[in-house]
């Protein structure tokens, strides 16, 4: 990261060295090109003076008009060759065309104008140089600008610089293996939306990982017990001796089959809910024809079940939510309640401030309170739960319930039914 800064720093500087030049260069020509234009302008008519009273002038007599005429303007004056080194070939075209013209020789800038022979030319100079600064005075200047520079940039830079390394050491933290190092929004001040966008970036990170992990541990332990009971029933219908037992032992191995099914569906399920963020579609849905259409599958699997849904029907509310994501919490609410009641299952629905609350409750065992803020995480089993075989399961049915619920903005509380069980409540906005 220092080295990021220094580069940037560096790179800065150059670019603010290059501007200066080529600024200086490109002021400095265009002031030369007016400077000289002011002069040729401002002595030309001294010139063409010149020029005729020494075209007046017989050859005995031209030094001495020279001289006069260098006292005159206070400049030296001498007759050039057009011909000779004195002049670029711009130059010499311009004299031919009897133009008034500034040149530089080894001394500084002269001017000059052609004589009416056109060979030679009457120069007067060196002129003064123009009040300036010097090399030395530029030098200073410019060390004084990029000194400023250089400390304006340090300074803005800095707040930046350790921003960076904020976010350098939270991403070495994670590297190394500590996936709950996060950046403090407080110690990025100017930078809080690369925080928060890092520290989203980090919790999903930590999520998916973590959904990982518990998935193979999972698979390796809840798949365990069905395929052994799938292996002793394969091995046990070869020494059937009867049509009755090999039906009985390939219904053992079909409920397993389904069994390992299940927990398959329940696992992908998991894994899509914690590792997308699908978009919800929401939709107004009738909570009646919903209920009773979840019912039908419930009473053929459940025939001892008494289902109380006639408060249910009496209000006719609709839940604005997604479809397929309201269908599956009523389903795994409705299909655990059945599984843990003894006789009877109620569901109902009230409006109340801002929400739509559906109840399902059961007369069974309930939740020991101690357990209940434990079940909606994933692959938290009960103990009794351990114990009936028929109620086994991976742990994820009221995981997903509450990933549903939350991403619609609303909750789950597991309370005490008056039936005897379990009440859970799950509200929806509306």
């Amino acid at each position: 990261m220092t080295r990021l800064f220094i580069r940037f720093y560096l790179g800065v500087l150059f670019i603010l060295f290059t501007a200066w030049f080529v600024q200086l260069t490109v002021v400095r020509q265009r002031s030369d090109e007016r400077n000289e234009g002011v002069v040729e302008r401002a002595l030309g008519g001294g010139l063409r003076m010149v020029r005729e009273q020494l075209d007046q002038t017989l050859p005995g007599e031209m030094d001495a008009a020279l001289q006069a005429i260098g006292q005159e303007f206070e400049y030296p004056v001498q007759i050039l060759d057009i011909e000779s080194g004195a002049f670029s070939n711009d130059e010499r075209t311009r004299l031919q065309r009897f133009d008034e013209i500034v040149f530089y020789s080894h001394d500084g800038a002269n001017v000059a104008t052609p004589l009416s022979n056109k060979q030679q030319v009457v120069s007067l100079g060196p002129l003064p140089s123009f009040v300036g600064p010097s090399q030395t005075d530029v030098v200073v200047g410019l060390g004084v600008i990029l000194s400023l520079a250089a400390l304006a940039i340090a300074v803005l830079l800095r707040p930046v610089a350790r921003q960076l390394r904020e976010v350098e050491r939270t991403a070495t933290a994670i590297a190394e293996g500590n996936l709950s190092a996060r950046i403090d929004p407080q110690r990025v001040p100017k930078g809080k939306h690369l925080a928060s966008a890092f520290n989203s970036m980090a919790d999903r990170m930590e999520a998916l990982l973590r959904t990982q992990r518990e998935l193979l541990q999972a698979v390796s332990h809840e798949f365990r017990t069905p395929l052994a009971r799938i292996r002793f029933a394969i091995d046990l219908i070869g020494t059937a001796k009867t049509d009755e037992e090999r039906r009985l032992r390939l219904e053992t191995v079909d409920a397993a089959t389904e069994e390992l099914d299940q927990l398959v569906e329940e696992l992908l399920s998991y894994v899509r809910m914690e590792t997308t963020e699908s978009p919800l579609e929401l939709q107004s849905n009738a909570l009646p024809e919903a209920v009773e259409t979840l019912l039908e599958r419930q009473a053929t699997l459940f025939p001892d079940i008494e289902f109380d849904v006639d408060q249910l029907k009496q209000n006719n509310i609709v839940v604005r939510a997604d479809t397929s994501g309201l269908q599956r919490v009523l389903g795994n609410l409705i299909d655990n309640a059945c599984r843990f009641a003894n006789h009877r299952v109620r569901i109902q629905a009230t409006r109340e401030e801002g929400c739509i609350a559906i109840d399902i409750e059961d007369d069974g065992g309930g939740i020991p309170e101690s357990d209940r803020p434990h079940v909606l995480q994933p692959f938290v089993r009960l103990d009794n739960q351990n114990e009936l075989s028929d109620h086994r399961g991976v742990g994820l049915g009221l995981a997903l319930v509450n990933r549903i619920v939350t991403s619609h903005d609303g909750r789950i509380e597991i309370d005490k039914s008056d039936l005897g069980g379990c009440r859970i409540r799950t509200t929806w906005p509306h």
